[in-house]
């Protein structure tokens, strides 16, 4: 390959990064890079990931906070990361002694 070929193909090269790069960023909504993988190469974080229902937990995925909650005075809703990525939600848990502010009552 003539040397010149070579720099052009690593020109090229550095474009298509510096464009892959600006497409980040504008998608991200311009700025920061805040939400994008964590050091744990995590997209979503769980702060009970054991899901204990006496506990009220926290996910925070793709720059969003899902908080665990009671759907009604005996009901609770918990969020949780599903392969480190995507949040879901559980079926509602039918707290024994209630629920309140997100978390089940202790007996």
């Amino acid at each position: 390959m003539k040397k010149g070929n070579a720099n052009h193909s690593y020109l090229f090269m550095a474009g298509v990064v510096a464009i892959v790069a600006i497409v980040a960023l504008v998608l991200n909504g311009g700025g920061s890079l805040q939400g994008a993988v964590s050091s744990e190469g995590k997209l979503c974080t769980d702060d009970d990931p054991e899901d204990d229902f006496y506990l009220k937990g926290t996910v925070n995925s793709w720059n969003k906070v899902y908080e665990d909650y009671c759907l009604s005075d005996k009901d609770l809703i918990q969020h949780f990361c599903q392969t480190g990525r995507d949040v879901k939600t559980r079926r509602a848990y039918s707290c024994p002694e209630g629920c309140l502010n997100g978390a089940c009552l202790r007996g």
